[in-house]
């Protein structure tokens, strides 16, 4: 089996996360594994160093016929049996693509949890329909893709994974210590959690602190309400880092505060090491934090009370955090595994060059 991932940026984020870990998974699995892109960037330099055939291709736009031609000549010179599309824009170009010859199926993941307008329900409608596959990172956003036009019968539901820590770390020592990892961006709903640790820090005697590890836009904004609201001692600004297990072996339980979010990486890296949650109650995180993973606290989005009491009864409640903590890793091993994504999304491979095999053989 020959399968090519396509994405347009070939970044460092949790999607690149996902086509990396899928393409290393398949190749010991004895695929043959090649990878397109649009902007250059870390994921593109790594394939490179693992000597896979990989390609630049400019995708201008979901109906960039230009870009749909390229990437059929590839498929056709190197005998592609299946394009693994990341968001619209690259399964848009794979679909024009077996219009153009291409010969490969395609299979289409939906990382984001993103209401379509009215045109783009009309688009799906039409596009979609040539996809074998369509997967859905979590059920929110298998129940919005259904919205957005895709039928629900080509959707299938494989929630992101992770590498299982052998050896997790242990508790830390105190002050008790909060952890966030991502991008500064409004979405990610960083100030709503400043203010809700604005909230935290009124408590007589707290005693806790939160780590942000990351960069992005809102870095200046939310240095200076640190600043301005006196919580220099209770949160420090880490900036990028690129040892984020060091950074959680840090911490006693993940924060995740977004205002959208389909699943998290961070989230199941963080639970991975025994972390437990506090999530707003958005996109999959209900997926991964409600009453049978009995591993954190879902709160309202831009509820600051909720969230800050939320991490006030962990900091409180020693057997509370023991339970949730020993949960996150059991889910991890059950639910949220790699190699259990990687299977999942191996089969569906299988299934649609099965199903283009016996299309062949009936015609």
């Amino acid at each position: 089996m020959k399968i090519l991932y396509l994405i347009n940026y070939a970044g460092k984020a949790g999607s690149e996360k996902y086509v990396r870990e899928l393409a290393e998974i398949s190749r010991q699995k004895g695929a043959s594994v090649f990878f397109a892109y649009n902007i250059h960037g870390p994921l593109a330099e790594h394939f490179v160093q693992q000597k896979i055939p990989t390609f630049q291709i400019n995708m201008r736009n979901p109906l960039d016929v230009k870009a749909a031609r390229a990437l059929a000549k590839i498929c056709r010179e190197h005998k592609i049996d299946i394009v693994h599309a990341q968001y619209a824009r690259e399964n848009y170009i794979a679909i024009l693509a077996k219009k153009f010859g291409s010969g490969a199926q395609v299979v289409f993941t939906a990382h984001f949890h993103i209401k379509n307008n009215f045109l783009w329900r009309c688009a799906n409608k039409i596009f979609i329909r040539a996809n074998s596959a369509v997967i859905a990172v979590c059920t929110s956003v298998k129940n919005l893709l259904v919205q957005n036009g895709v039928s629900a019968g080509k959707i299938h539901v494989i929630v992101n994974g992770v590498t299982p820590v052998e050896n997790p770390r242990p508790v830390p020592p105190l002050p008790f210590t909060f952890v966030v990892v991502g991008r500064l961006s409004p979405e990610k709903g960083l100030m709503f959690l400043l203010a809700s640790v604005k909230l935290l820090a009124k408590y007589k005697d707290s005693d806790f602190k939160v780590l942000i590890a990351g960069d992005g836009e809102q870095q200046q904004q939310m240095q200076q309400y640190i600043v301005e609201n006196g919580l220099c001692d209770y949160v420090e600004m880490m900036g990028f880092c690129t040892d984020i297990p060091a950074v959680l072996r840090r911490g006693h339980v993940y924060i995740s505060s977004s205002q959208s979010e389909a699943l998290s990486f961070s989230v199941l890296e963080a639970m991975a090491e025994s972390l437990p949650v506090i999530a707003t109650n958005v996109g999959g995180f209900p997926d991964i934090v409600n009453d049978k993973t009995n591993c954190g606290i879902l709160v309202e989005y831009g509820n600051e009370q909720a969230l800050s009491t939320a991490m006030q009864t962990f900091m409180n409640d020693a057997k509370l955090y023991k339970t949730f903590s020993q949960n996150a890793i059991r889910n991890i091993e059950a639910t949220f595994n790699i190699q259990t994504m990687a299977d999942k999304t191996f089969n569906i491979y299988t299934q649609a060059m099965t199903d283009t095999n016996t299309k062949y053989m009936k015609s």
